[in-house]
C-alpha cells in the first residue's frame, strides 16, 4: 500500500504544492512511479502552461529514498565535461554507467526517464523529481514527497463448519502434541505423528460441510454436546455418536449430524400395522407465528442487506456534537454522526466527503482513512505519514456509533502535517488540492455520506409459510446471543414456527429385523418425518417407538431471556423504547391472484419491482404525523435512513426516532461577533411530536436508491437534517415504495400510533412471503435477494429452474443439485418470470419436485492457513431455494403474487 503526502516543488525561490494523480492514497504494490515526461506536464498542467516539457538534453533526476538514508533507486542525468552522463543506483550501489554523448552537437543526445514499477518493503520513502527546464520559465525544478509503504497480507482462510467442529474437538479436554482427540467428525483423518488433521474422507460429512461457510461462534459454558447442538442448529442436524473405535490401544468415538428434513422416506409404514398410537397438541405451543426482538442483529453475509447509508441515498450531513445544544468544538466532541453503532466501515462499506467549502460539491471517498480505534490507539501522534500516523485518521470504535477524530493535530510537532487538522490533511490528499486551506468554521460545513455495517435491533413476527385457514396467534420468542448474524437468526425464526403447533405423533412397531429401525430424520410419509426412535430389544421382537413431528427441525437454538418490562421496573416519567411492527403479506398461490388496496407495499408488477427487478433498495423513509384531527400537524416533515433486510421468508424496513423527543440532530450557524458573544455552529434539536412530544397518525413512505431524496438546492439542508422535507409529486412513483397517492393529501399512508410522551418510537415494515398450498416451499433466497433489499439481488433472468426425481428438503434453503436437472436454458425454457405478477412454469414430465433456485458460482481466492502458508480456498455460492414444490410438472404450474393486507380474514 501506498500513499502520497505531499509535493514541494521549488522553482528559482518559489514554492509551490501540487498533488501527483499517480500517488494518491491507497495505492497497491508493485508501485509505479510516473516517467519524467508526464510529471513534469502534469505538474506544467497544474501550474496551467500550457508548453512546460523536461528537454531531454538537460540533467534529469529521480530519487527513491528509505526512512535510513539508502537511495533504494536513482536514475539521473548530468552534463559532465559537456557530455551528458547517465547513472543508475539502486540500494545505495551504482548499477549503470553510459556516456549518453555530447551536448555541444547540432543533434543533442535524447533521453527521458521513463515510468518505473518497484516493489517496496514496508517504510517511508522520500521521493524527489528534478529537472532543468527552459522556454516559458527556465531553470531547475525539484519536487520533494512522501511515500508511505506496508505489507499486506493474503487475508486467513475463512472458516468453514468442518473447521469449527474440528477445532472444538482438539480442545474439549488437554492434548499433547501426538495425541488425537476423542471425539473424531466423520471423515476427519488425522496425522500419526502430530495428532493434527490433515484431510477429509470423500463422501464424508467432514467434506460436505468444509464446503460451507461459518458464522462466528463464540461458546461459553456449554458441554460439548451443546456445542455441536448449536453448530447444527445452523446445518439442520443433530449430533450423535454412530460408533466407536481403537487407535493405538485408545478409544475414540465417531460422531456425525442426522440430517432433518431430508428427502430418504423410511419404509417402517410399509412393514405391520403399528400395535400402538398416539396423537398429541399442545395449545401452548399452537401458533400462526413467531414475535421476536433482537438488539444485536449484523449482517456479513449478504452484501447490500442490513447496511444502512446515512442520511440516505445520494444525501449528505455535517458534522455533530455528541452533545446537544452545545457549541460545535475544534476538538474530539464533534463527530461525524451515526445513528447505529458500527460493526464495520471501510473496504466495500464507503465514506464519502460530498462537499467541500470553497471546493464544491462532489464524492471524494475517505474510507482508506478511518481506522478501528483499537488500529488508531497505535498510531503515530508525532511524525511519520499515511498510513503510520493520526494526521491522516479518522476512527471508529467497534459497537459504538459515530466517527472521530476529525480536528486531531499535535501543535509542537516533528513533522508540519501534524500542525493541520487531520481532516484537513485527509481532505487535501482525495482532492489534490495539498495548497487548500479551511478555517473551522469551514472544515464544520464539510458535509459526509456515511455506509456502514451497524449493529442494530428489529422486531420481527415471523408467519408460517404455509397459511390455510385458521386462527392468527402469535407465540413470543427471544434470543440472547452475543451477536446474531441475520441470515441464521431468519433461518431460525423460519424453522421455529414451522415446528410449533403441529399434530405430535407417536407409533409402536414390533420389528424382526435391526435393518428395519429407522433413523431420525428420516421421513415417515410426505408430511412427517420421524423426530426420536426408542428400541427395545426383546427376545423375539424388537419393539420400536416412533415420534413424528411435522416440518420437524432444530435450527439454530437460542437460550432465551425474559426480556419483558415489569410495570414496577418502568417509572411513569421513563423514556422507553417501543418497537412496531407493521406487517403485510406476499401471497403466492396458483388461485388467488388479486391484492388487497389499502396496504403499504402496492405495485401492478410485484416480481419486476420487489423481487428481480433492476431496481434498487431502500434507502431512507420520509415521516409525517397527523393530529387526531386528521388533519397534517404544524411541523416540517422529518427524514430518517432505513436499514433494509431480510431475515427468513420476510423482508424488512427498520427506521428509529433518536429520542422520545427528537428526530435528531441539527446545527445552526450563530454570528455573535458584534454583541461579543461566542460564534460557531451549535447543536439542537429536531422534535417530531406536539408540544407535549406526542403524536397521534404516524404517516411515512419509503424512498429507493433511485431518488435524491433531499433536493441538493435545498437550503443548507445538510445543517439541517433530518429536518428536510421531500419533494414528493402526485403520482410521482420514482424511487417510492409505498403508492401514488401523496402522504401530504390524506392519511392513506398513515397508521394509527399514539405515540406518548414517554415512547420512543423504532417502527419496522415487513413483508412476509406466504403460500396457500402445502406443496409449495419459499425458500430465504426468494426475500434475500429481493431488489429491495439487496442491491446485488438475482435478476430474474439469470434464475435457474431444476427438475427433481425425488422429494426436496422442505428445511434446507441449499439444496443438493447433483442428481438434479437444469430445465432453463436451450431451446426449451419452461421458466417465464413476468414483468407483472405471475411465473409461470410450463409442463415437464418425468420429475416428483421442482425447484426455482440462485445461479451457482465458484470463487477461488488466495489466502492464509494457521501456519502462514498461503493457498488458495474456494468459496461455493448460490444453488439456493427461491421457491420450489414437491409435486410434479405434468400439468405445467402458474404462480400469483399478490400483496395482502390480512391473510387470516
Amino acid at each position: 500500500m501506498a500513499s502520497f503526502v505531499n509535493f514541494n516543488i521549488y522553482h528559482n525561490n518559489s514554492n509551490f504544492n501540487f498533488l501527483s494523480d499517480y500517488f494518491k492514497s491507497p495505492m497497491s504494490s508493485p508501485i509505479i512511479f510516473q516517467s519524467m515526461q508526464d510529471f513534469s506536464v502534469s505538474v506544467g498542467e497544474y501550474l496551467g502552461l500550457s508548453n512546460y516539457e523536461v528537454e531531454n538534453e538537460f540533467p534529469q533526476r529521480i530519487t527513491i529514498t528509505n526512512s535510513t538514508g539508502v537511495k533504494v533507486y536513482e536514475e539521473k542525468t548530468e552534463i559532465i565535461n559537456a557530455h551528458l552522463i547517465l547513472t543508475i543506483t539502486q540500494n545505495g550501489t551504482v548499477t549503470r554507467t553510459q556516456d549518453l554523448g555530447s551536448v555541444a552537437d547540432n543533434v543533442p543526445p535524447t533521453y527521458t526517464i521513463n515510468a518505473k514499477t518497484l516493489n517496496l518493503p514496508s517504510d517511508t520513502y522520500t521521493v524527489v523529481y528534478a529537472y532543468y527546464a527552459y522556454g516559458i520559465t527556465t531553470g531547475e525544478y525539484v519536487a520533494t514527497g512522501y511515500i508511505g509503504v506496508v505489507d499486506n497480507h493474503l487475508p486467513l482462510k475463512k472458516w468453514t463448519i468442518t473447521d469449527v467442529i474440528v477445532r472444538a474437538c482438539d480442545l474439549i479436554e488437554p492434548l499433547r502434541y501426538g495425541e488425537k482427540p476423542r471425539f473424531r467428525f466423520d471423515g476427519v483423518v488425522y496425522d500419526d505423528t502430530t495428532g493434527n488433521a490433515v484431510s477429509y474422507e470423500v463422501g464424508s460429512q467432514a467434506k460436505k460441510y468444509d464446503k460451507i461457510l461459518s458464522p462466528e461462534f463464540a461458546f461459553t459454558k456449554m458441554t460439548f454436546r451443546e456445542q455441536m447442538q448449536m453448530v447444527g442448529g445452523f446445518i439442520h442436524g443433530e449430533p450423535r455418536i454412530t460408533s466407536f473405535a481403537y487407535d493405538n490401544g485408545k478409544r475414540y468415538y465417531n460422531f456425525s449430524f442426522d440430517e432433518y428434513g431430508g428427502n430418504k422416506l423410511s419404509h417402517i409404514k410399509t412393514l405391520k400395522p403399528y400395535v400402538s398410537a398416539g396423537f398429541s397438541t399442545d395449545i401452548n405451543e399452537y401458533c400462526t407465528g413467531l414475535d421476536t426482538s433482537s438488539d444485536n442483529l449484523i449482517n456479513q453475509l449478504d452484501w447490500a442487506q442490513g447496511v444502512i447509508v446515512e442520511p440516505f441515498y445520494d444525501g449528505a450531513i455535517t458534522m455533530r456534537s455528541e452533545n446537544t445544544t452545545m457549541r460545535l468544538q475544534e476538538d474530539n466532541s464533534t463527530i461525524i454522526p451515526t445513528v447505529y453503532p458500527i460493526y464495520q466501515t471501510g473496504g466495500r462499506y464507503k465514506i464519502y466527503v460530498k462537499s467541500i467549502p470553497s471546493v464544491g460539491s462532489g464524492e471524494w471517498d475517505i474510507s482508506p482513512y478511518i481506522f478501528e480505534k483499537a488500529d488508531y490507539d497505535n498510531l503515530s501522534s508525532y511524525a511519520g505519514t499515511y498510513p503510520f500516523v493520526k494526521a491522516y485518521a479518522l476512527y471508529y470504535t467497534q459497537g459504538e456509533k459515530n466517527i472521530k477524530g476529525a480536528f486531531f493535530k499535535s501543535e509542537h510537532a516533528v513533522s508540519s502535517i501534524f500542525s493541520k487538522y487531520a481532516l484537513l490533511n485527509i481532505i487535501r490528499a482525495v482532492t489534490g488540492r495539498s495548497d487548500l486551506d479551511l478555517t473551522p468554521k469551514q472544515l464544520m460545513e464539510v458535509s459526509f455520506q456515511v455506509e456502514y455495517l451497524p449493529v442494530y435491533g428489529a422486531r420481527v413476527q415471523t408467519s408460517k409459510s404455509v397459511i390455510i385457514g385458521g386462527i392468527p396467534r402469535n407465540l413470543a420468542y427471544n434470543q440472547s446471543a452475543n451477536i446474531v448474524e441475520a441470515r441464521y437468526y431468519g433461518e431460525n425464526l423460519k424453522g421455529v414456527v414451522a415446528r410449533l403447533g403441529n399434530v405430535s405423533m407417536t407409533y409402536t412397531y414390533h420389528l424382526a429385523f435391526l435393518s428395519d429401525i429407522p433413523k431420525a430424520g428420516m421421513l415417515y410419509d410426505e408430511n412427517y418425518y420421524i423426530s426420536a426412535v426408542s428400541v427395545e430389544i426383546l427376545p423375539t421382537y424388537i419393539k420400536c417407538t416412533v415420534a413424528l413431528s411435522k416440518d420437524f427441525n432444530r435450527l439454530s437454538q437460542y437460550v432465551g431471556i425474559n426480556t419483558e418490562k415489569r410495570m414496577w421496573e418502568v417509572s411513569e416519567k421513563q423514556a422507553f423504547k417501543r418497537d412496531s411492527v407493521l406487517r403485510e403479506y406476499l401471497k403466492i398461490s396458483q388461485t388467488d391472484n388479486t391484492s388487497d388496496n389499502g396496504v403499504f407495499f402496492t405495485s401492478p408488477n410485484i416480481v419486476n419491482q420487489y423481487l428481480f427487478g433492476g431496481l434498487s433498495p431502500v434507502s431512507a423513509v420520509s415521516v409525517y404525523r397527523w393530529k387526531k384531527d386528521g388533519n397534517l400537524a404544524n411541523r416540517n416533515n422529518i427524514t430518517l435512513p432505513v436499514i433494509a433486510s431480510s431475515l427468513g421468508n420476510a423482508m424488512q424496513f427498520t427506521f428509529a426516532f433518536r429520542d422520545n423527543y427528537s428526530a435528531g440532530q441539527k446545527v445552526e450557524y450563530v454570528n455573535a461577533e458584534g454583541s461579543g458573544g461566542v460564534s460557531g455552529y451549535w447543536a439542537n434539536y429536531v422534535p417530531y411530536g406536539d408540544y407535549y412530544g406526542r403524536f397521534y397518525y404516524l404517516g411515512f413512505a419509503f424512498r429507493r436508491n433511485t431518488t435524491v431524496v433531499a433536493p441538493q438546492s435545498a437550503t443548507n439542508y445538510e445543517q439541517n437534517y433530518p429536518n428536510i422535507q421531500v419533494t414528493y409529486e402526485v403520482g410521482d412513483t420514482t424511487g417510492v415504495v409505498a403508492n401514488a397517492t401523496s402522504p401530504l393529501n390524506g392519511k392513506f399512508n398513515a397508521v394509527k400510533y399514539r405515540k406518548d410522551s414517554r415512547e420512543i418510537p423504532q417502527v419496522t415494515y415487513e413483508l412476509t412471503a406466504v403460500t396457500d398450498d402445502k406443496d409449495i416451499i419459499i425458500g430465504s433466497a426468494l426475500m434475500r435477494n429481493s431488489r429491495c433489499v439487496n442491491d446485488n439481488g438475482i435478476q430474474g433472468s439469470d434464475l435457474k429452474l431444476y427438475g427433481f426425481t425425488e422429494r426436496i428438503n422442505t428445511i434446507n434453503t441449499k439444496l443438493d443439485l447433483s442428481n438434479a436437472v437444469e430445465l432453463t436454458g436451450g431451446q426449451y425454457n419452461p421458466l417465464n418470470i413476468t414483468n407483472g405478477n405471475e411465473i409461470t412454469i410450463s409442463s415437464r414430465s418425468g420429475y416428483v419436485a421442482w425447484a426455482i433456485v440462485t445461479p451457482m458460482s465458484e470463487t477461488i481466492i488466495n489466502v492464509e492457513d494457521e501456519d502462514g502458508n498461503e493457498t488458495t480456498q474456494t468459496i461455493h455460492e448460490g444453488g439456493e431455494l427461491v421457491i420450489g414444490a414437491n409435486k410434479p410438472l405434468d400439468n405445467g404450474i402458474t404462480l400469483h403474487l399478490a400483496i395482502k393486507k390480512d391473510i387470516y380474514e
